[in-house]
């Protein structure tokens, strides 16, 4: 026995391949000249991760003594591991690896496109997926390939695996699928919490679907029946996401303390600016996507599908809205409500059902003008008969054509890349990280300022006071930490009044990290940190050994 493709399907697959190696292409350019990112948030505490792991301390909060793991650890896993094995810098792989890393996504997507639906639509909708997704967003706001390794981009693969998954087991109803969506969903859940809750509504809601529509005189076999399957899956994902949720369930119960980490939005997510979001997704892409949804919903027959579909649109919309408003409330009313992740997060997954819509709506219209041309008076029914099957993967070729040089340039590759090659050349600071690799034990407290607390103490996986409230667990008291930085800062330039020494000993802080504008503002830094242990241009490293 052999798997046989048609030949439509063979070309479709060709040209996906070689969209594939045009995104790859693109997205090394970007990093390849690269051995440092564009200095961002989550670079930064991915490095310190890793630090963490690769000094044998896993579960250990990287920036805070006798705290935990807060964020789902699985990017940092690996990165931790491409370093092991290839001996490369930190930095050049959290640099350089998500231009491999996430090619996983346009190959899943493309494969849960061809399960739902067809080749030739999974050519169409990762053609959109690829190249007209994002416009001028940031590869980290929309579904889409990125050379950068964010963990909301690389998780993106578990979610299309797990759509596949989804469908598998409530069309066929068979245990092993349901066993691979236990699996998926905790490989989900250690890359990221987003997706992971989306699959999981996904599913709740095609169980409950289907003990509604079971028989009345079967319901409570139907409900049996939907225990059977889901318990081994829950069971199995419980198991396999322990090292992260040992953590934060285990020893942390959920309770969020700092509110910044789920709280973050860009302008573009503001409720203010809603028009500004509008006109940033404005575009024939978009149009033919919503033509593509109407006709989905209208035409589509597999209830399976069209459960899946509209249970993720509906719940990623659902999500969007509430992770606004909450922000909106609390700042506006002083009213807190539960947080998850950030909105953006959900807006992502809209991203992706639009290119899901965009190959059904491209389709469509080009099966409605292949309709249109068959009726030309003459022979032209014959050669558009003959080239039927040639028809979508060529006017993808073509739109791709046409889009390449914008496609090219959008930020994402070009405007990250320049601060990319900004930051390579900011020598004097990259100095300071490595001495304090090389040189601090990862045990040993810092002090500083909010900007050098990202970096470079935080990517080098090094203890501190305070780091900046977005990347602060959400299970630690930010605001707390921050004063007491903020108070033993002001005691070195003079501006706070003795007693200090308590404040420092009961962070038991070490090292004293200050620029070159800072050391001369603070008459008292000899007085508390009396070793000058580094020092160049631009930053000086001060050292206490005792109390």
């Amino acid at each position: 026995m052999y798997w046989k493709i048609s030949k439509t399907d063979f070309i479709c697959i060709t040209v996906f391949l070689i969209f594939l190696g045009a995104a790859f292409f693109q997205g090394y350019k970007s990093v390849s000249e690269l051995n440092w990112g564009f200095n961002n948030f989550d670079s930064n505490r991915d490095m310190g991760f890793v630090h963490t792991i690769l000094n044998g301390n896993y579960g250990q909060d990287p920036s805070y003594t006798n705290e935990y793991i807060w964020y789902n650890p699985l990017v940092m896993i690996i990165e931790s591991a491409i370093v092991k094995i290839t001996h490369f810098p930190v930095n050049t792989v959290v640099t350089k690896s998500g231009a491999f890393l996430n090619l996983l996504a346009p190959i899943t997507f493309f494969l849960m496109m061809a399960v739902i639906f067809n080749v030739p639509i999974a050519l169409a909708a990762t053609t959109g997926f690829l190249f007209f997704n994002i416009n001028d967003l940031d590869g980290w706001m929309a579904a889409t390939y990125s050379p950068w390794l964010f963990p909301v981009s690389f998780a993106q693969t578990f979610f299309y695996t797990g759509i596949i998954i989804i469908y598998k087991a409530f069309k066929e109803w068979k245990l092993f699928w349901f066993i691979l969506l236990g699996i998926n969903l905790a490989f989900c859940f250690l890359a990221h919490t987003a997706p992971t809750l989306l699959l999981i509504l996904i599913t709740v809601h095609l169980s409950v679907y289907k003990i509604v529509k079971s028989d009345p005189l079967l319901k409570i076999q139907a409900i049996i029946d939907v225990i059977k399957k889901g318990l081994p899956c829950l069971v199995l994902f419980i198991v396999l996401t322990l090292p992260f949720t040992w953590f934060v369930v285990g020893k942390y119960k959920l309770h969020m303390i700092n509110t910044y980490t789920y709280e973050y939005l860009h302008e573009f997510f503001q409720i203010k600016n809603v028009f500004m979001l509008f006109k940033a997704n404005l575009s024939l892409s978009l149009l033919i996507a919503m033509y593509g949804c109407i006709y989905f919903f209208k035409m589509n027959k597999d209830k399976v599908s069209r459960l899946i579909v509209s249970s993720w649109i509906m719940y990623c919309i659902v999500l969007y809205i509430y992770t606004t408003a909450i922000v909106f409330i609390r700042y506006h009313f002083n009213i807190k409500f539960p947080g998850i992740v950030p909105s953006f997060h959900f807006f992502f997954y809209l991203k992706a059902a639009q290119a899901l819509f965009f190959g059904v709506g491209v389709c469509h219209l080009l099966s409605l003008l292949y309709n249109y041309m068959l009726n030309l008076p003459g022979k032209i029914h014959y050669i558009i008969i003959r080239f039927e099957q040639y028809m979508i993967p060529l006017t993808m070729v073509l739109l791709v054509i046409i889009n390449y040089n914008s496609y090219a340039h959008r930020p994402d590759f070009l405007f990250n890349r320049t601060l990319g090659l900004e930051n390579n050349i900011a020598y004097d600071t990259h100095k300071v990280y490595e001495w304090i690799v090389s040189n601090a034990d990862d045990s040993k407290v810092f002090l500083s300022n909010e900007n050098l607390s990202d970096f470079p103490l935080l990517a080098s996986g090094r203890k501190m006071v305070a780091v900046s409230p977005a990347m602060s667990s959400p299970y630690v008291d930010y605001i707390k930490r921050n004063n007491d930085r903020n108070k033993m800062l002001d005691i070195l330039s003079g501006k706070e009044s003795l007693p200090a020494e308590d404040i420092f000993k009961k962070y038991n802080v070490q090292y004293l990290l200050v620029n070159k504008n800072e050391k001369d503002s603070m008459p008292s830094i000899e007085k508390y940190f009396p070793v000058l242990v580094y020092s160049n241009d631009s930053y000086f490293i001060f050292y206490k050994s005792t109390y």
